[in-house]
């Protein structure tokens, strides 16, 4: 019953990543930027794991702790380069050119990669807080 629980919190990240990033693409004019398409493959690679996990395919919940783990890097550095763009941005004063545009576009970009950066490390937690039921499990 553990593993399932940890199968089903990756589906959910899954979920809320592709959610994301289809919200991202719709409120950015749908243009593609590297934000979107992380969301996408996080999505779906999540999907994967989750399935993989669900099987009770032990490599999978080694997978998800080493992938959850990658992202939470990954998505940390992609807000700071974000974070910095909008400061950036706010400092050169670009935004007196094109006030909505710019800020509208970066600050999505912002706000949508600090929410794959929360949700990662949450993830992350729960399933460090869940190993040990599911190593207990899967060796039974």
């Amino acid at each position: 019953m553990s593993t399932q629980k940890t199968a089903i919190l990756l589906y959910f990240s899954g979920i809320i990543s592709l959610l994301s990033g289809v919200l991202l693409l719709v409120t950015g004019n749908f243009i593609i930027e590297i934000t979107n398409i992380s969301l996408l493959i996080a999505a779906v690679v999540s999907g994967v794991i989750g399935f993989f996990m669900s099987k009770k395919i032990k490599l999978a919940f080694w997978a998800g702790l080493i992938f959850m783990s990658i992202m939470v890097f990954y998505f940390g550095w992609l807000t700071i380069v974000n974070s910095n763009s909008l400061v950036d941005m706010l400092l050169n004063g670009e935004l007196q050119l094109e006030p909505y545009n710019a800020l509208h576009g970066q600050l999505h970009l912002t706000l949508f990669s600090f929410l794959a950066f929360i949700m990662s490390i949450i993830v992350l937690m729960l399933q460090f807080i869940r190993a040990d039921a599911n190593g207990r499990e899967l060796v039974s």
